[in-house]
């Protein structure tokens, strides 16, 4: 069974995907509140603003998403970028002289540092494995990738992306053939730590196929020093100041159902 992520989907499909949420929030928030003042009801009156609140964060941040993927998409294509440490160039440091400087940081690690005139990514391919085991054929696909945005006014934004995809074929015990597969994505603010060994054969014998030994830690130091280093301050990407704003919404929202119960007890709401 393949579990499909919005995480996977493109920039812009998540832009869409939130403005037209919002849409649909605002429309529901529209019928809501013209029934709050038909009816009177202090419920609808409370809920109301809140699906307004909702709505308005996804018509914001997807606004926003949509911005940086049509900056991102004429930014130009990825190039890989020459290490070049920019320490002690006066502050603040020109794009490039950043991007050189985060490559230096990461120069003789497993990881990869490319950029465009829009953004740096640096890239984590932690696993990229197709093996046989005792009961299947597996296949196993993991990249972790942090990437520099500009923010404006001094400030750059980071966006964390993890996707692991695996896939299996084999015998279940039966006579009969089984398949299966997941992916799995996230993004924005993205803090894992993953520690995963798997044996099996290849064309290159039997033994460890896949080490996995990450921390988002390791990704996310030398690229936050990089940037203070610029004279640079980093902000939260759209992804993460949305996600945030709205389990605030939802934890103010706990409260409520307790108070409109209380409130129909005492007969402050009727029905």
């Amino acid at each position: 069974m393949m579990i499909w992520n919005l995480a996977n989907a493109s920039p812009t499909t998540r832009a869409a995907f939130l403005i037209g949420f919002g849409v649909f929030m605002s429309a529901a928030a529209i019928i809501v509140l013209i029934f709050a003042g038909i009816t009177g009801s202090v419920a609808m009156w409370i809920v109301g603003p809140l699906i307004v609140i909702v709505a308005a964060t996804m018509l914001i941040y997807g606004s926003i998403m949509l911005r940086d993927a049509i900056r991102i998409k004429h930014g130009g294509d990825l190039l890989p970028v020459v290490p070049r440490a920019a320490t002690g160039a006066p502050q603040p440091w020109s794009w490039q002289q950043l991007a050189g400087d985060i490559a230096a940081r990461f120069e003789g690690t497993p990881y990869t540092v490319s950029a465009s005139d829009a953004r740096i990514r640096v890239t984590a391919d932690l696993a990229d494995a197709a093996f046989l085991t005792p009961a299947a054929l597996r296949t196993m696909r993991f990249v972790y990738t942090t990437e520099v945005l500009p923010g404006g006014n001094g400030r750059v934004r980071l966006n964390d992306s993890a996707v692991q995809v695996e896939s299996g074929v084999g015998a279940d015990g039966t006579p009969r053939l089984f398949a299966a597969g997941s992916a799995r994505g996230s993004s924005g603010r993205v803090m894992q730590r993953t520690r995963r060994i798997e044996f099996g054969a290849d064309a290159q014998g039997i033994g460890k196929k896949v080490d996995i030994d990450f921390s988002s830690g390791d990704v996310r130091g030398p690229i936050t020093a990089a940037v203070q280093a610029a004279g640079l301050r980093t902000k939260m990407s759209p992804n993460a100041k949305g996600a945030l704003i709205v389990a605030c919404i939802a934890l103010l929202a706990v409260p409520l159902v307790p108070l409109m119960l209380w409130l129909k007890s005492i007969g402050v709401i009727s029905g």
